[in-house]
């Protein structure tokens, strides 16, 4: 094993496996380490009586032809297969069951048929989180409002983002619903924040729970432990250690 390295990236996570392997492909000798038996962090599974499990990512976003993640993984010589979801998600609650549609509408008609007397708030809800996600957007690398007038004028062009900008995503919910199982459902994506409701800012969720219907979800062929083994496949390290010597170092030997 080399003693020298021009770069040492600790923690083979995805930032670690996209680090590592876009150095090794710029020309410099890299050491990735990892103390975990698998490679991937939070993006990692198991396979269990023919069964695959994921243990922390769910489904990927942008990950379609024209997506910044498939880009990405191209521009590092990352070739793997994905495959949109439709449904989004199946979900199983103590009393309901139902698939998440990739289409808003027919996911707003679900939840509705399920909540009817919430029916109303659920289209509000959604419009709100659309004009919250569109005027975040326009107001991107627009830079900070540094006089009075321009201040007026952001909050009158994006009405829905100022008003949300200092509540928590549980404020935002408490406003629009009543039904505490309808709040922890329309929760759902949020989840991936990794944060309570009470604890993600209105303006964060907003954007997190619209990203699957405004650009789909894709979940690479053969788990998320795949994606990231694929990915330690293709990075092109100087040497390894060889199987004996690392079962030794962890102790196996």
């Amino acid at each position: 094993m080399e003693k020298e390295y021009d770069v040492v990236v600790i923690s083979a996570g995805l930032g670690g496996l996209s680090a590592a392997t876009n150095l090794a492909k710029n020309g410099l000798k890299t050491l990735l380490v990892e103390k975990h038996a698998r490679v991937g962090g939070y993006c990692c599974g198991f396979k269990r009586k023919g069964f695959t499990f994921d243990c922390a990512t769910e489904a990927f976003l942008m990950a379609g032809k024209a997506g910044y993640v498939k880009k990405l993984l191209e521009s590092l010589g990352v070739e793997i297969e994905f495959k949109r979801l439709d449904p989004l998600a199946h979900c199983i609650y103590p009393e309901h069951e139902f698939d998440i549609p990739k289409d808003l509408e027919e996911y707003e008609e679900i939840l509705g048929d399920y909540f009817p007397e919430e029916k109303k708030s659920i289209i509000r809800y959604f419009n709100t989180m659309d004009k919250i996600y569109e005027q975040v957007m326009r107001a991107r690398g627009k830079g900070e409002q540094t006089n009075i007038f321009s201040k007026l004028l952001f909050a009158m062009k994006n009405i829905e983002f100022v008003r949300n900008m200092k509540k928590s995503f549980q404020a935002m919910l408490d406003e629009h619903f009543k039904d505490e199982k309808l709040k922890s459902i329309m929760a759902h994506f949020a989840g991936w924040t990794g944060l309570p409701p009470s604890e993600i800012g209105a303006i964060d969720a907003s954007i997190t729970v619209a990203n699957p219907y405004k650009f789909g979800l894709y979940y690479p062929m053969g788990g998320m432990q795949a994606f990231s083994d694929f990915n330690t496949c293709t990075l092109q390290l100087q040497e390894l250690l060889d199987d004996r010597e690392w079962k030794k170092r962890r102790g196996l030997l």
